[in-house]
């Protein structure tokens, strides 16, 4: 008897998604979509649970500097491992006011 192979492990994102509030988390967003392949994402999904990797995190670093010109230490990327938390990150970096919901960034 043929075993059949096991299905492709799909990423799990929360029931109700909540969209990017501000420019900098619709960047972070869009990148994370494009390169994990979602069709969307929560601001709260931790960008390793959401079967990112450090190849795709390394992805994403050079797609934000080379699409926005923001050149974010990679230290911050895995430290800030949601679109909420590394947009506020960002934010911090450039020193413009941080959503207070966010500021959770270490």
């Amino acid at each position: 008897m043929e075993q059949l192979p096991w299905p492709e492990p799909v990423p799990v994102l929360p029931a109700a998604v909540t969209p990017p509030g501000t420019e900098t988390e619709r960047t972070v967003a869009t990148a994370w979509t494009e390169v994990l392949g979602l069709a969307e994402v929560d601001v709260r999904t931790n960008f390793f649970e959401a079967d990112g990797d450090s190849f795709s995190l390394l992805t994403v670093a050079g797609r934000l500097r080379a699409e926005r010109g923001l050149d974010i230490p990679v230290r911050a990327l895995v430290d800030a491992p949601t679109v909420e938390t590394l947009a506020a990150c960002i934010e911090e970096l450039r020193g413009a006011p941080v959503r207070p919901a966010a500021a959770t960034h270490p």
